[in-house]
């Protein structure tokens, strides 16, 4: 039986219907769930998660879906599972992610617990658990048409950062088209294990309701809710979902044609049986990864279509030569006064280094692929980040807009502090490029710009978070706190503002690198020369309000040209002084 899309839509008139229209059809080529569990806690055993996966995976497998199942995973095997999942996703798929296990709830997000996580801290909870907004934002990213995600994460938990955050629970979420969110109870409240049998009591009715044949995917959500009310002690636990799937999604065909009109029968369902191409998946994360995951690789596939290309990417990487002194007696991070704009630039010798995700380095993306890449040339890039004492000299002499840092809007930042060390931001990327050929220079191609920032690394960061770099929770990322402030009292507000730190800080207040760069990680994402793709140009480093995985020497990010925002600056580069 084919998987479809059912819209109906229909008209009322003086509470009557008087018309609908015919069944719009839409295709959905594959069905694919992940599938995890988690009951063997450190700080405290779970009995059915489990259980729950297992069952739900049976479940799954007998509606047509081809199921990759994951139980008692630490943080790293819940991360590497999602990618691979999300990696493996195609055009037109169905994508379903279930979860059963502990769930806390810190700072307004929602995250998933592997067995691994002892909850000695909120911050810790934040940074060694599975974000599940990053799930859902994973799988958004990726072809799948339509995305449903089940989270039976919220029991009674033994976590201290979750008894601190004084929250129980789970919180709804935001969602994009196409994607369907559902909860084993309602916002701020928790689900019942249900110890005395086999499996959750939110699982029993879910894998009950999926199995029902005829049902669309509102319907079974439906159908939860009130069984696992009706069944819960007092009816305290009362499931809920968020849908924002336009159409309708028949989990189970079976039995036949499923009437959801009166305007004739539907269509025959037919369900496609394409098995995933786990090859090509292992295949994917060797070329990204390098190392260990080839070794997965060979493992699982030795004869395999890539096995000869698997066994070379699997062997050590080569040491990184170190750069060389130039003859001319200039030595690495050699400071020398730039043109027009008066900025100081750091000598970079040329050189050759593995350039994408650092060995070790759980938090990579999929499109930070390594590569080894040669500097032949050396050059020089601005020891900081383009200051708005900078900009208001290129603003005097070429007439260029006034620019305002701060994150609500205004000028008074720029009028009368022309002083100020705080990054020049909301500068697009056309504007970034002329500022640099104004000073001499130009934009760094992003295999530069890694290359500096590195300065003969090869891990993520080329010291502690906290001491290299300015990101969300260490710089006050409290923009809701101020723009109360700035409500308050709009006369002062720049004072107010720079106490709640929510805006970039000043340049050089952070440990550099080895070369003597500053901020090359956190403060302002800053603009290359290198396309993403057709539309879309790469910034590199974070900023001030993101999270710590985003402040990393490898992690890529793209906007439009045109953007400009307040967590986007512009670091020049001159080939010669």
């Amino acid at each position: 039986m084919r998987t479809i899309l059912m819209l109906v839509v229909a008209w009322t008139c003086l509470g009557q219907q008087v018309k609908t229209r015919d069944l719009e059809v839409v295709p959905v080529e594959r069905r694919m769930a992940l599938v995890i569990g988690n009951s063997n806690y450190a700080l405290g055993k779970l009995k059915n998660p489990v259980n729950d996966a297992a069952a739900m995976e049976r479940t799954l497998k007998g509606l047509g879906f081809v199921v990759t199942t994951v139980r008692d995973a630490n943080f790293r095997q819940m991360r590497t599972a999602l990618n691979m999942f999300a990696g493996s996703l195609r055009n037109g798929d169905l994508a379903f992610f279930y979860y059963a296990g502990h769930g806390l709830q810190i700072k307004e997000r929602n995250f998933l617990v592997p067995i691994d996580f002892t909850g000695e801290s909120m911050t810790d909870a934040e940074f060694e658990t599975l974000a599940a907004d990053q799930v859902r934002q994973r799988l958004e990213e990726s072809p799948a048409k339509v995305r449903i995600l089940v989270l039976d994460a919220c029991r009674n938990n033994p976590f201290p950062a979750a008894s601190r955050s004084g929250v129980k629970g789970l919180r709804e979420m935001d969602r994009a088209e196409g994607t369907l969110v559902a909860f084993a109870t309602g916002a701020n409240n928790v689900a019942d294990d249900n110890s005395e049998e086999s499996n959750g009591l939110y699982t029993k009715y879910l894998m009950a309701a999926l199995q029902t044949p005829g049902l669309n995917h509102v319907e079974v959500f439906k159908r939860v809710q009130a069984e696992v009310k009706r069944s819960s002690p007092g009816g305290k636990q009362n499931p809920a979902y968020y849908d924002n799937i336009i159409g309708m999604v028949v989990l189970n065909g079976a039995g036949g044609t499923v009437n959801v009109s009166t305007v004739g029968p539907a269509p025959e369902l037919v369900l496609p049986r394409n098995e995933i191409n786990e090859e090509e998946v292992y295949w994917k994360e060797c070329q990204g990864q390098k190392g260990a995951y080839c070794e997965m690789y060979l493992k699982k596939f030795p004869e395999g279509r890539f096995s000869e290309l698997a066994r070379l990417y699997s062997k050590p990487l080569e040491p990184v030569a170190p750069p060389k002194i130039e003859a001319q007696g200039l030595k690495p991070g050699a400071v020398s006064k730039g043109g027009l704009d008066g900025a100081n630039y750091v000598y970079i010798p040329s050189g050759r280094y593995t350039m994408g995700c650092s060995t070790g380095d759980s938090d990579c993306d999929d499109n930070e692929t390594r590569r080894d890449v040669t500097m032949e040339k050396p050059f020089w890039l601005m020891q900081t980040e383009v200051t708005v004492a900078m900009y208001n000299k290129y603003r005097k002499d070429t007439g260029a807009k006034v620019l305002d840092p701060s994150p609500f809007g205004g000028t008074s930042f720029n009028e009368g502090n022309s002083d100020w060390r705080i990054p020049a931001v909301r500068i697009n990327w056309n504007d970034a490029r002329s500022y640099c050929r104004w000073a001499g220079g130009r934009l760094p191609t992003e295999e530069e710009w890694e290359y500096a920032a590195r300065a003969g690394s090869n891990d993520a960061r080329y010291g502690l978070v906290d001491d290299v770099a300015w990101y969300g929770d260490n710089s006050g990322r409290q923009r809701l706190d101020a723009k109360a402030l700035y409500e308050q009292d709009k006369s002062k507000y720049g004072d107010k503002l720079a106490a709640a730190g929510a805006f970039p800080h000043p340049v050089g207040q952070k440990q550099p690198n080895t070369w003597g760069l500053y901020d090359m990680l956190g403060n302002v994402w800053e603009w290359t020369e290198s396309s993403y793709n057709s539309e879309t140009k790469v910034l590199r480093g974070g900023g001030w309000y993101v999270d710590p995985r985003n402040v990393r020497a490898s992690q890529r990010f793209n906007f439009s040209p045109s953007i400009e925002d307040v967590n986007i600056g512009v670091r020049c580069l001159r080939d010669s002084l």
